[in-house]
């Protein structure tokens, strides 16, 4: 039954990572607990570098997500209309993405109709928060100009 007992809590010892026998002097305890403090340390600071790489992708996957938003649906009221760098479809007032839509939807393959169905919700969405938006500026004006109650709508 000791002998059990025994293997027991060698076998907790080896599960923690301890291989050796209980220490038997101060130095080979604080040695030990040294080493504990300084892996512990290294296995923050990895745990702090691994979350700054985790935003810094969350950060690129929105600065991409903004960058193909504007180029999918940009306005050509907002692109100035001097044309300069714009492609003709742009020039000629057209969303490649409509095009595409209405001409090869058949044809594309799933993950193309993915994305297209994705595009196309932000569209719908962002047009809502625009909406929403411009309610709230007009409400803001109404106020600013001295009416005592909000537009409702």
């Amino acid at each position: 039954e000791q002998h059990e007992a025994k293997q027991q809590e060698i076998d907790v010892l080896e599960v923690k990572g301890a291989h050796t026998l209980p220490d038997e002097t101060i130095g080979q305890k604080m040695n030990k607990a040294g080493h504990a403090f300084k892996t512990t340390a290294q296995q923050t600071n990895l745990t702090a570098r691994l979350k700054l790489l985790e935003r810094d992708m969350k950060i690129r996957k929105e600065q991409f997500g903004v960058t193909v938003y504007n180029e999918c649906f940009e306005d050509d009221s907002k692109s100035g209309g001097d044309g300069s760098g714009d492609s003709a479809e742009k020039k000629k007032g057209r969303n490649p993405i409509k095009r595409l839509s209405e001409s090869v939807i058949k044809n594309l393959s799933k993950q193309e109709q993915a994305i297209q169905q994705c595009l196309e919700q932000a569209q719908a969405d962002i047009h809502a928060i625009q909406l929403k938006m411009d309610r709230k500026q007009r409400e803001l004006n109404a106020l600013s100009n001295g009416e005592t109650e909000p537009m409702l709508g």
